[in-house]
């Protein structure tokens, strides 16, 4: 399954989610395996809903956490 944003390219297989930032310049990628992956976290306003979009933030076991 391939998700996209702006900027950002989300590549989830059977074994890991690949994120892939592109700017004009350069491109950053990024593997999380699933087994240092702690959460994964959807949201989606009511705009969101209506237009089809939101925001995905995926929590591994390095990065500090999800605030909302």
């Amino acid at each position: 399954m391939k998700l996209k944003s702006r900027q950002y390219i989300y590549i989830v297989t059977d074994r890991r989610i690949k994120t892939v930032y592109k700017s004009l310049f350069s491109e950053v990628e990024r593997d999380i395996v699933y087994t240092r992956l702690s959460d994964v976290v959807a949201e989606k306003g009511l705009l969101g809903e209506m237009l089809g979009f939101g925001n995905v933030y995926i929590i591994s076991q390095a990065s500090p956490g999800y605030r909302r």
